[in-house]
């Protein structure tokens, strides 16, 4: 969940960390949820906040200012893209690995 952008903006993540980003599941979960709940939506602020924030903001400032940058379609297809990955992988480790301890 860290790796994903969820308690830590992915821009302050250690650049070896950083990396694991791209194959964490959570990060495109998280982006399309964020997309979902917040594209094209006003959100009122507190205009007494020290410093000043504009009263009312775009959910899509709010979007790029955390980085969310994916489309919901991109990060569909990344999910669909890394299961099929994984479970090509888990295959290739039974296959390769634990059978050949069997026999």
């Amino acid at each position: 969940m860290v790796l994903s952008g969820f308690y830590v903006n992915l821009s302050n993540v250690v650049a070896i960390a950083w990396v694991v980003q791209w194959i964490s599941p959570f990060k495109y979960a998280l982006m399309i949820y964020m997309r979902n709940e917040m594209e094209g939506r006003l959100f009122q602020y507190n205009p007494t906040a020290r410093p000043p924030i504009p009263q009312y903001v775009l959910g899509d400032v709010i979007l790029d200012i955390w980085g969310y940058d994916l489309s919901i379609g991109i990060s569909f297809l990344a999910l669909w893209m890394l299961y099929i990955g994984f479970t090509v992988f888990g295959f290739l480790a039974l296959k390769y690995f634990v059978w050949k301890m069997v026999s």
